[in-house]
C-alpha cells in the first residue's frame, strides 16, 4: 500500500470554471443515459459519479439524486453483503446525505462516500480484507477525509482524500506508477474508470487535470474523443466505460490555468496545437515535463506512454538514459574534486602524466599518437576536455546492447572493437569541436587517479550528496529496468542499451532527480534559494560550468570588466580573452552551453544543453535572471523525413518537438 505524501496541500494544478454548457460524448451510450445526462445538465448539477457494472448497467449521480438504468439490478447489487445498493442509497438520501463518490466491483460489492465523511460498503468483511476499510480509517485518523474512491477488478482500489493524497491496493504496476506520479506531480485526479470483465482484466481510464491517460492501444475512440475533449479546453469531469468498448465522457468545466500554471499553458498550446497532438505530429511516444521556477522545483509531468507497443503508460518516475546530459553531471563530479585538491582544471595533460604514475592507459594510449599530436595533446587542460576545445575528435560514443560485446574505455580510446581512435586533430584551445572522447580521456584519468570506476565517484562527489538516488551511470539491473522508458523509432521499441562512455553519455535519470541537479545550478551549488539550503558546490565552481571556453588574444595581464578589452574580446577569469565559439555562435562551458550575452552578475542569460541517442531525445534551459528552468525527457526519435501527399518532405522528430516546447516555455514562464 501506498505512500507518498504532499508536501503542499490543496495545491491544484490548474483552476476550473464550471462550463455554461455541458459537453458529452459518448460511443454506444444507451438511450437512458442520454436523458439522464440531459436532465443533470438542465438542472445545473455536478456529476458526482458515472459508472457501468460489469453487466452493462449504469448509475448517474450529483450529490442530491441518482438515475438508474435498471432499479431492480441496484436494488438486488448486494456483493458479498446483505443490502442492496439502490436500498442503500435512497434510504441515505432520506436522511439528507450528499453522496461524494461510489465505486463498483466486477462481484457486485460496492463503497460509497458522502460528503459528511462518511463510509458504507456492501460488507465490511470484504473491504478490510483487502485494506480499503482499514486505510479510509487511517486517513481519518490524520484529521483527513476520503473524497475519491476506484475500485477496479481483482481487489484493487484507489482513495484519494481532500489534501489531495492518493493511497492504492493491488494495481498493476504501470497504473500504480501513472497514480504515484499523478500525486507527486500535484494534479488532481478527476476520475478513473476501469471496464469490469469477468477475466479480472485491467482496462482502465485516468483523467487528472487537464490530462488523460488509457491502457490499451493509442487511436482508439475513446483516445480520440479524449483528445478532442483536451483541444477544446474542456476538463473530462466523468468517465464511464462499458465492459464492451462503449465509453461516455462529459465535462462540466473549462480550462482555466493559474498565471503560475505554466506547464498547462503548454500543454494547450504548442506551435499552435496542444502538446499531445504534437506529440502524434512527430511520432513521439512518451514526455516528460519539469518546470523549476525561482529556484525551486514546481511539478513534473507525463504524457503518453514510456513503451507505446507495450501499452505501458508514462509516469514521472520514469528512467530515462539521458544521453549528453550526462556531461554536466560529470563536469560538476570533476569540479568537486578539484574542491578537494584531487587536481587543478588548468592542468595540462603533459603535467598529469608526469605527475601521476597511476595514469597507465592515459601514458599508452599517448604512446601511440603521432610526434605532432603528442605536441598538441600535452598542451590540452583538464578544462579544455570538458569544454570541447582540447583539439580531440570523436563527436560521440554511442549506445549498445549489452547482450553484445560493449566495447571498453580504452577499445573507445585506441580505437578497438570497431570504433575510431580518439586523438587530437587541433592545436587545444583554439577552436570548438564537440568531443566525447575528450570525456572519454578524462573519464579513464579520474578513474585511475582516485582508484575507482567513474560512475562510483560520481556518485560519491554528486549523485548521493544531491539525493539523485534513481540514477546512476552504472548499467541498470534487471529490476532497475522495470519502469524504464523505451526509446522508439519508427514507432518501434529499440530496446534497452547502454553508452559506453560513462562521462560523454552513461547516465541513467529520472526526471525528478535531474531536476535537483538543475536546482543545484540555479542556485550557484545550493539545494534552493533559501539561506538553509545546504550547499554541494561552491559558487566558483558553479561560475566556472557557466563560464566561456576561450583563448588568449591580448597582452593584457589583468581586467576587472570587459570595457578593459577589445572589442571582441571579454574580462574572464579577469584576464581578456577571445571566447571560442561553436558553429552557430554558441558559447562553450563545462558541460554546458549559454549564449554571448551577459546579466550584470556576470552569468549566461541562461544555460542549456541536449542529449541524443537513439530513439531519444532530452533538453533543458535554465534562466539564470529568475531561476526558471524546464526539463524535457523525450523517447522518441530526433528526426524522421515525412513525405506529403503533394511530393514536398518535412523534418519531422523529437528534436522538433523540444525545440517546440521550448519555445512554448519561453513564451509563457
Amino acid at each position: 500500500m501506498k505512500k507518498i505524501t504532499l508536501i503542499t496541500l490543496f495545491i491544484l494544478s490548474f483552476s476550473l470554471a464550471a462550463a455554461q454548457q455541458m459537453v458529452i460524448y459518448d460511443h454506444k451510450a444507451p438511450r437512458s443515459l442520454k436523458v439522464a445526462l440531459s436532465r443533470v445538465k438542465s438542472a445545473g448539477e455536478k456529476i458526482e459519479k458515472l459508472i457501468y457494472t460489469k453487466d452493462n448497467e449504469w448509475l448517474l449521480a450529483t450529490a442530491t439524486k441518482r438515475w438508474y438504468s435498471n432499479i431492480s439490478y441496484f436494488k438486488n447489487l448486494k456483493g458479498s453483503g446483505n443490502i442492496g445498493l439502490w436500498n442503500r442509497l435512497e434510504a441515505d438520501a432520506r436522511s439528507g446525505k450528499k453522496l461524494e463518490s461510489l465505486g463498483i466491483t466486477n462481484r457486485g460489492n460496492w463503497v460509497v462516500l458522502y460528503k459528511d465523511g462518511t463510509l458504507r460498503t456492501s460488507s465490511t468483511k470484504a473491504f478490510t480484507d483487502n485494506g480499503l476499510i482499514p486505510q479510509f480509517n487511517q486517513i481519518r485518523s490524520q484529521s483527513s477525509r476520503a473524497v475519491k474512491v476506484f475500485l477496479g477488478p481483482a481487489g484493487s482500489w484507489v482513495l484519494g482524500d481532500v489534501h489531495a493524497r492518493l493511497y492504492s491496493n493491488n494495481l498493476p504496476r504501470g497504473l500504480r506508477l501513472l497514480v504515484e506520479s499523478i500525486e507527486k506531480s500535484k494534479l488532481r485526479l478527476t476520475d478513473m474508470a476501469f471496464r469490469l470483465r469477468d477475466n479480472n482484466e485491467f482496462h482502465w481510464t485516468v483523467v487528472a487535470g487537464g490530462n488523460y491517460w488509457k491502457s490499451g492501444a493509442p487511436g482508439s475512440a475513446l483516445w480520440s474523443r479524449l483528445e478532442g475533449m483536451n483541444s477544446t479546453k474542456n476538463i473530462v469531469n466523468a468517465v464511464g466505460l462499458q465492459s464492451g468498448d462503449g465509453f461516455t465522457l462529459v465535462s462540466q468545466y473549462k480550462w482555466l490555468p493559474r498565471s503560475t500554471d505554466v506547464l498547462s499553458k503548454i500543454e494547450q498550446e504548442v506551435a499552435g496545437n496542444t502538446l499531445y497532438q504534437r506529440m502524434r505530429y512527430h511520432k513521439v511516444p512518451g514526455v516528460v515535463l519539469a518546470h523549476i521556477r525561482r529556484g525551486r522545483l514546481v511539478e513534473i509531468r507525463p504524457y503518453g506512454y514510456r513503451k507505446k507497443y507495450k501499452h505501458y503508460p508514462m509516469n514521472s518516475f520514469a528512467r530515462f538514459p539521458v544521453a549528453s546530459l550526462s556531461k554536466a553531471i560529470a563536469s560538476a563530479a570533476i569540479l568537486k574534486g578539484e574542491e578537494q585538491g584531487l587536481w587543478d582544471l588548468d592542468d595540462s595533460f603533459g603535467d598529469m602524466l608526469k605527475g601521476n604514475s597511476n595514469l597507465t592507459t592515459s601514458r599508452n594510449w599517448y604512446a601511440t599518437l603521432n610526434q605532432t599530436q603528442r605536441d598538441w595533446i600535452v598542451e590540452a587542460t583538464l578544462k579544455s576536455m570538458l569544454n570541447h576545445t582540447s583539439g580531440l575528435n570523436v563527436h560521440g560514443i554511442g549506445t549498445y546492447s549489452p547482450d553484445g560485446r560493449v566495447p571498453s574505455l580504452e577499445d573507445i580510446l585506441y580505437g578497438g572493437n570497431g570504433r575510431a581512435k580518439v586523438f587530437p586533430t587541433t592545436a587545444p584551445g583554439s577552436s570548438y569541436s564537440y568531443s566525447g572522447g575528450a570525456y572519454s580521456l578524462i573519464e579513464s584519468m579520474v578513474e585511475q587517479s582516485v582508484g575507482k570506476e567513474f560512475w562510483r565517484f560520481t556518485k560519491d562527489q554528486i549523485l548521493s550528496p544531491l539525493n539523485m538516488s534513481q540514477s546512476t551511470m552504472r548499467s541498470l539491473s534487471r529490476a532497475g529496468r522495470i519502469n524504464y522508458a523505451e526509446g522508439h523509432e519508427n514507432n518501434k521499441g529499440v530496446g534497452y542499451s547502454v553508452c559506453p562512455g560513462k562521462a560523454a553519455g552513461g547516465l541513467f535519470s529520472d526526471a525528478f532527480d535531474y531536476s535537483k541537479f538543475i536546482v543545484m545550478l540555479a542556485n550557484l551549488g545550493k539545494q534552493g534559494p533559501g539561506a538553509q539550503d545546504p550547499r554541494y558546490l561552491r559558487e566558483s565552481s558553479v561560475r566556472k560550468m557557466m563560464t566561456s571556453a576561450a583563448t588568449r588574444s591580448s597582452p593584457m595581464n589583468f581586467c576587472r570588466e570587459k570595457r578593459e578589452c577589445r572589442v571582441f574580446e571579454r574580462c574572464i577569469e579577469n584576464k581578456c580573452m577571445r571566447p571560442v565559439l561553436d558553429g552557430s555562435q554558441w558559447h562553450s562551458g563545462l558541460g554546458l552551453k549559454f549564449p554571448a550575452r551577459r546579466l550584470d552578475n556576470r552569468l549566461p542569460s541562461f544555460v542549456q544543453h541536449g542529449g541524443v541517442q537513439q530513439g531519444y531525445r532530452h533538453f533543458f534551459r535554465l534562466y539564470n535572471d529568475n531561476k526558471d528552468a524546464l526539463l524535457i525527457l523525450t523517447n522518441g526519435q530526433c528526426q524522421w523525413e515525412h513525405r506529403n501527399r503533394d511530393g514536398s518532405k518535412e523534418e519531422r522528430g523529437a528534436c522538433n518537438l523540444t525545440t517546440e516546447i521550448m519555445t512554448s516555455f519561453h513564451r509563457k514562464k
